[in-house]
């Protein structure tokens, strides 16, 4: 591939053409990533969106990288891991105007599981303490509640509905596991994220009663 081929754009209803590569994110996938990036109090980025080293590939990566710069000026947490993305820093010069900067991509990875890196025991007196991470307790559909706040769901995506007059910003989206169904208010990029098919984990949200049904309103 190259800049001096032929480029075409694709949409996620019809794919990729084959014969083709993906190379770069298109308009609204960046619209997406933009909107997920101002609700967001820490950013951990790993990884470009496509081949920025290509002027013709960059639009994706360079127009994530302004919103990560002014999401930081806002007081956001930033830090950028990884050789190819603290490369895009370098590139477009905004190592000094993230929270922070690293090449240790899969190794940033690596400590935010939890696990140890031999390198900085090595350098320490005493073994670091090892993180425990707490994996999130999951409550059945049939135990969910009026009051149910903090809800981690584990479901399948049985249907998603657009809500008339919304332009497709919100949308319902009926979900079940093996005790029932419930329906999930879906707001602004949390729409696109939801298909029907598929299965999906909800973190930290809460019931709201609307009209004598229940609806779980995912933050």
């Amino acid at each position: 591939f190259g800049e001096d081929g032929e480029i075409r754009k694709a949409a996620k209803a019809e794919g990729i053409p084959e014969g083709f590569m993906g190379l770069d994110c298109g308009e609204e996938s960046m619209k997406a990533n933009s909107k997920m990036v101002s609700k967001a109090k820490t950013i951990i980025w790993n990884g470009p969106m496509g081949v920025f080293e290509m002027a013709s590939f960059e639009k994706g990566t360079k127009s994530l990288m302004d919103d990560v710069v002014k999401a930081t000026k806002k007081g956001v947490i930033t830090i950028i891991g990884g050789g190819d993305t603290a490369t895009c820093c370098k590139k477009w010069e905004t190592e000094d105007k993230v929270t922070h900067c690293s090449t240790g991509g899969g190794a940033s990875l690596e400590l935010l599981e939890g696990k140890e890196l031999p390198g900085i025991t090595a350098l320490c007196a005493k073994p670091p303490p090892k993180i425990k991470l707490r994996k999130p307790t999951f409550v059945k559909v049939k135990k969910i509640n009026p009051d149910s706040q903090n809800l981690n769901i584990n479901a399948k995506v049985l249907t998603v509905t657009n809500v008339e007059g919304t332009d497709g910003k919100l949308a319902e989206a009926k979900c079940a596991d093996d005790t029932g169904s419930v329906t999930l208010r879906l707001r602004d990029a949390q729409v696109a994220m939801v298909e029907a098919g598929k299965s999906i984990i909800i973190r930290n949200a809460h019931v709201k009663m609307f009209k004598g049904f229940i609806r779980v309103v995912v933050d």
